[in-house]
């Protein structure tokens, strides 16, 4: 007991000591910039007054050192719940040594199971095949490897609304595939956020290429579908995950991140429509951003999104090389940024779709492009309202 007293008092003492040297650097800056041929006036000394407040309160800065300063006292005493002002963004970190949020309300499954159960009706009557495929989430529910008496209803979630639509769209379970296939979940995601490692991304890409091969009747290369034929560039200790981020790389370290690029050759245009973006070229210049020659920045950056660019509302990617002549639309949360790029090498056209941002109709979209197929692809978490 003693000793955590005295590391709290210790923490305490840094993070004023860290505020205090913000607002010393900071006086010294507005200090260099004054007029020093006459004696200081009173303004000019509550304007250094002001200056060491307004350093002390940097957020860029002092934000950043109070995170890390707390992560590091949650590591010393060994807390494995980090509390968050916000209660869905608390922090659990699990026997493995990887961080997750938990989810402890089973979402309202039968508005969304409906709701695509409907939206594939729809696609039936025009004879378009639909796939939802379940991505996983971060605790596995054979193995959560959740602290005791940490409950995380997640899977609850992803269970009972595939239990809903089965029979009535097909689905594609990525959590049983990699339970059948020996995936340690501990390695399928990074440690510090709640995304899949876009090698995980490329295994359920896979997956599905089978379904539209074998099942859709879509003509895929197999030289696709080897990670053996793409070059993998690994960014050593890179990323401070969404996790990470909350309680800082000292509390349970740090991810490296892997860019995954073709050794064949890719001839690829992706569209923004909402940015004015029309990119042509290859893999790297169009579909994953090698922004690595920036630096590292865990807080400031997020190399997650060096895939797709992150979270939009709609990209439309068009290749080239296809061997069909295949239209998808794919509507997806963020598991999405690391998966939608193997999955634009399996078709001519690929539509990009995250209504979260999208403020149009997924309907009125579908009726005017006429694809081959949609798929719906959702963490237990994201699982959208289709409209």
């Amino acid at each position: 007991m003693l000793k955590k007293r005295i590391t709290c008092v210790l923490f305490i003492v840094m993070i004023f000591t860290m505020a205090i040297m913000g607002g010393i650097d900071k006086m010294n800056e507005t200090y260099k910039n004054m007029d020093k041929s006459t004696d200081m006036s009173m303004s000019q000394i509550f304007k250094l007054g002001r200056s060491v407040l307004s350093g002390a309160k940097d957020v860029s800065i002092f934000k950043e050192v109070a995170i890390e300063g707390n992560g590091l006292f949650q590591r010393i005493i060994d807390r494995k719940t980090v509390e968050d002002i916000s209660p869905d963004d608390k922090v659990i970190k699990m026997n493995d040594g990887s961080l997750t949020f938990i989810t402890d309300k089973i979402l309202d499954v039968d508005v969304r199971a409906e709701n695509i159960i409907k939206f594939n009706k729809f696609l039936k009557e025009r004879s378009i095949q639909g796939l939802y495929i379940q991505a996983p989430h971060k605790t596995n529910e054979y193995n959560s490897q959740l602290p005791k008496g940490i409950i995380n209803l997640a899977n609850e979630t992803a269970d009972q609304i595939i239990d809903k639509m089965r029979g009535k769209i097909d689905i594609l379970d990525i959590r049983k595939e990699m339970k059948n296939d020996g995936i340690n979940f501990t390695d399928a995601f990074f440690k510090t956020d709640h995304h899949w490692k876009p090698e995980t991304a490329f295994y359920a890409f896979t997956k599905t290429a089978d379904i539209l091969k074998n099942n859709y009747g879509f003509e895929i290369s197999d030289e696709i579908l080897n990670l053996d034929n793409y070059n993998k560039k690994i960014l050593k200790k890179w990323f401070l995950g969404s996790e990470g981020k909350r309680v800082g790389s000292l509390y349970a370290g740090v991810d490296d991140i892997s860019i995954i690029s073709p050794k064949f050759n890719t001839n690829l245009e992706m569209i923004w429509p909402s940015y004015g973006i029309h990119d042509k070229g290859k893999w790297l210049d169009t579909v994953v951003m090698d922004n690595s020659n920036e630096g590292k920045n865990y807080y400031n950056s997020n190399p997650y999104a060096m895939y797709m660019g992150g979270d939009r509302d709609l990209q439309i990617i068009k290749n080239l090389n296809s061997l069909n002549n295949k239209k998808v639309v794919i509507v997806r949360d963020s598991f999405g940024c690391a998966f939608t790029p193997f999955l634009s090498l399996a078709c001519k056209e690929l539509s990009v779709i995250d209504l979260r941002h999208y403020e149009g109709s997924l309907y009125n979209y579908v009726e005017e492009n006429k694809p081959d197929a949609v798929i719906f692809l959702f963490n237990p978490t994201g699982i959208q309202y289709i409209r």
